[in-house]
């Protein structure tokens, strides 16, 4: 078995086999409560679920790092196209380019009344909040304060 030395942020240099998960080493939340959502391993941003096939420095990200919002952001469009698709097939979906932060997305509804367009939406929601591994409040607002 070949082995490797991964050294994770703030922690001593282990030795792991070649093929080692990056998911088997970080923690799913870091100390303050947020999700790991990827690493930096050797200064380039991988997803959790690549293997180590060389010695590596990794740095856990979350949404407080740019790095980790950018993988945030993408995992949610990807929900929302992937939701409006299987519960609308007929129905199309655009992400747009937005100032800021936020996102800014389209949804073509054929016309349709307000209550049946309002009915569309909470199906559309209830689905998304089924699937969303959900922060918890205090995260969030502990990030929006650090961001600004």
């Amino acid at each position: 078995m070949h082995t490797i030395t991964v050294t994770v942020k703030g922690q001593e240099p282990m030795v792991v086999a070649v093929g080692t998960r990056i998911s088997e080493l970080l923690p799913s939340v870091d100390r303050d409560g947020f999700p790991v959502l990827g690493a930096v391993v050797n200064n380039m941003v991988q997803p959790l679920f690549m293997s180590f096939i060389t010695d590596a420095k990794v740095e856990p990200l979350t949404i407080r790092d740019p790095r980790g919002w950018a993988i945030y952001r993408a995992s949610l469009c990807f929900l929302l196209a992937k939701t409006v698709h299987e519960l609308f097939p007929d129905v199309g979906c655009r992400v747009r380019n937005s100032i800021g932060t936020g996102l800014y997305c389209t949804v073509e509804w054929e016309e349709c009344s307000e209550d049946a367009l309002r009915d569309q939406v909470a199906r559309l929601k209830q689905a998304c909040s089924k699937r969303c591994g959900r922060i918890s409040r205090s995260a969030r607002k502990r990030c929006r304060t650090r961001r600004r």
